[in-house]
């Protein structure tokens, strides 16, 4: 379920040990003494201004010959995909051209990064649109500090049909402010479980994703370190570690007759708005070196029924997705 607007944070970080044996386990709880790395929690905090360059879509560095700006890339995560393989989605204003590919390679320490082989993966793409439904008061109205998520002159903005629609037309409608879309005490009275959405024959309503991409990681050796190149990605050194394939350790061991200490370490958060307490968590899990796996037990982005605010919390989050892959 969904918590008090308070508290849109993220849980206190855990590192959670598995193993593939109890003899493993037992020393992983010891070593971790069951207690997460030492953080400190940023107080209550409003949701951030949209304005904040951590949510705001980058400055594009790059022209193509169109005069179209470049597609370059954002919102940068990684998805576990199986024994050996990882997703890389990222998302792009426009479509990528024919013939880029995702680059990668496994990382040795000192090596000469201009002799290694990169890998190649190749990506589809996708992309989806959704009607603008707000189904949450705290979208328009927060109890936490004046700011709201979604700015009300957006809002007016988008409904407001007036200035482009003729009068006579069937989707046209005068909007002054923010009681016209949302009246007032709309989110305040029963039945709570209501949602009141922009006109549906109003083009504006409808929210157009960027475009989705997908590249398929293959050959991953489990533990080991890798650097990824996405196209027209400005930032030079994206990198993650391999979640260790313990089932793999383990059955090479038991033939070997050794004993087990594979392990798999996971960072567990929760709760992730778009707040400070949300942006320094996740500075926090993208500086722990020892992690694996972050692990997310829902409650995320707390768009509320305005798409665009997905954009924002995947540029949010992308510091710690980029190299830590999330399996939700």
């Amino acid at each position: 379920g969904r918590s008090n607007p308070a508290m849109h944070a993220l849980l206190p970080l855990l590192l959670v040990a598995f193993s593939a044996s109890a003899d493993a386990a037992a020393a992983a709880v010891e070593n971790h003494a069951g207690i997460s790395s030492a953080f400190t929690r940023p107080p209550a905090h409003p949701a951030l201004d949209l304005t904040d360059p951590r949510l705001s879509r980058r400055r594009l560095s790059e022209e193509s010959e169109g005069g179209d700006l470049a597609p370059q890339p954002e919102q940068v995560h990684l998805l576990p995909a199986g024994p050996g393989a990882m997703h890389v989605v990222w998302a792009t204003r426009s479509a990528l051209d024919d013939g880029h590919v995702v680059k990668y390679h496994k990382h040795v320490e000192g090596e000469d990064e201009t002799s290694v082989k990169w890998e190649e993966a190749t990506f589809t793409s996708t992309a989806y649109t959704a009607q603008i439904c707000l189904a949450e008061g705290q979208s328009v109205s927060p109890t936490m500090g004046p700011r709201t998520p979604v700015r009300l002159e957006d809002l007016v903005s988008l409904a407001n049909t007036s200035t482009w629609a003729e009068p006579d037309a069937a989707n046209y409608r005068v909007v002054n402010n923010a009681d016209d879309v949302v009246p007032n005490g709309w989110f305040g009275s029963p039945p709570w479980s209501k949602a009141i959405c922009l006109a549906y024959n109003n083009p504006d309503a409808q929210y157009q994703s960027p475009i989705i991409n997908v590249a398929h990681l293959t050959g991953l050796e489990g533990s080991e370190h890798y650097h990824y190149a996405i196209p027209h990605d400005t930032k030079t050194h994206r990198h993650f570690n391999a979640p260790p394939d313990s089932v793999k350790e383990f059955k090479e061991d038991a033939i070997a007759g050794k004993e087990t200490h594979a392990s798999t370490v996971f960072a567990v958060v929760g709760d992730t708005g778009q707040t400070e307490v949300t942006a320094a968590v996740f500075d926090h899990v993208a500086s722990m070196d020892d992690v694996h796996v972050l692990l997310h037990t829902g409650d995320l982005s707390y768009a509320d029924g305005f798409p665009p605010r997905w954009d924002t919390f995947g540029r949010l989050a992308e510091g710690g997705m980029d190299r830590l892959p999330s399996p939700f």
